[in-house]
């Protein structure tokens, strides 16, 4: 046996979760998200952003109606994501009158083994 074996090759890990997805509330036009998957939404505007989610049948998020807080310091987030049972589909979101809306756009979940 050798005295420095070669390391053994990684193993298949499991992927039940999507990694979470990190959008800025005050700017984000198209939120590119899959079913289960977890949602940060930052701001770093002094201002709160109020964001409210359209359905297109069923609500896509854990909270359709929240608000990101507004800072003078460190980023504040606001953890929210899409339901694993959301349906694939695309779902609009306002943001008031000044800094307009934009779609959440589901697509299927993530595969079971990378």
């Amino acid at each position: 046996m050798a005295a420095n074996p070669l390391p053994k090759p990684p193993a298949k890990r499991e992927v039940t979760t999507p990694p979470v997805l990190i959008v800025n509330a005050a700017t984000v036009i198209n939120v590119n998200a899959l079913q289960g998957q977890p949602i940060e939404w930052e701001n770093s505007t002094p201002n709160d952003i109020h964001i409210i989610v359209q359905a297109s049948g069923v609500y896509p998020l854990q909270e359709n109606d929240f608000t990101v807080k507004g800072t003078n310091g460190p980023i504040q987030a606001k953890p929210n994501g899409v339901l694993p049972n959301c349906p694939v589909n695309s779902y609009t979101f306002t943001r008031g009158a000044a800094l307009g809306g934009g779609k959440i756009i589901v697509s299927g979940n993530v595969p079971n083994k990378r």
